[in-house]
């Protein structure tokens, strides 16, 4: 009897059922990256998509803005005109300059569609956003430019702070603000593009004689 248990006891009891493999990749989530090779442009014709009369344009009028705001804040922190000015003229110059090359890169991304194909390989929703996105992006490379240039110029660590702080907290709002007033009023500025199919031409009048159809009685 024991032994015949001890036989029979392996068939009765239930095996535990093993954890299932999973297929070939099935259950490994593949990281989302972005192929550089179809950001980048491939010809000298993807370059057309800079917009560059809208880019200039932008620059000059973001350019207006700023640069009144930036002598202010530098001349309020530092209370010498001199210093002051020196840092706005550096700006003045830097400035326009690395906007030209910012708003560039944004146009031919948005241009070209890799901006597009990037969004659906990332998966994420805030790149749907431009005007926000390019806020971020903007404000993030210039603060780190502006830090530095002020830290070489006033040689103190906590006044270059200061000094880039009221581009840090102000700058985002002016750089929004005018991206949104672009976007709903500077549409048309550098987006013409010359086509060449001939307009229709303006037709004249139809006139059409109808004969009267006598009818039976």
């Amino acid at each position: 009897m024991i032994g015949a248990a001890a036989v029979r006891a392996p068939q009765l009891i239930p095996r535990r059922a093993g954890k299932a493999k999973p297929a070939n990749g099935a259950g490994k989530a593949k990281p989302s990256w972005i192929d550089l090779s179809s950001v980048l442009p491939r010809s000298l014709s993807d370059l057309t998509h800079v917009r560059f009369s809208r880019t200039v344009v932008k620059t000059i009028t973001f350019r207006v803005i700023v640069t009144g705001l930036d002598f202010a804040g530098n001349y309020i922190v530092l209370g010498e005109p001199t210093t002051a000015l020196g840092l706005s003229a550096i700006s003045l110059v830097g400035g326009p300059l690395y906007y030209f090359i910012h708003e560039g890169t944004w146009n031919y991304l948005v241009g070209s569609g890799r901006l597009d194909l990037g969004s659906r390989a990332g998966g994420h929703a805030i790149l749907d956003n431009h005007p926000l996105l390019k806020t971020i992006t903007y404000r993030t490379f210039g603060t780190i430019v502006e830090f530095t240039t002020n830290y070489v110029v006033v040689q103190d660590l906590a006044t270059a702070a200061l000094l880039s702080s009221w581009g840090f907290f102000l700058g985002p709002f002016i750089y929004y603000g005018h991206e949104l007033a672009w976007e709903r009023y500077g549409s048309r500025v550098g987006s013409a593009e010359p086509s060449n199919k001939p307009r229709p031409k303006r037709r004249g009048p139809v006139i059409i004689d109808v004969e009267p159809v006598a009818m039976p009685t």
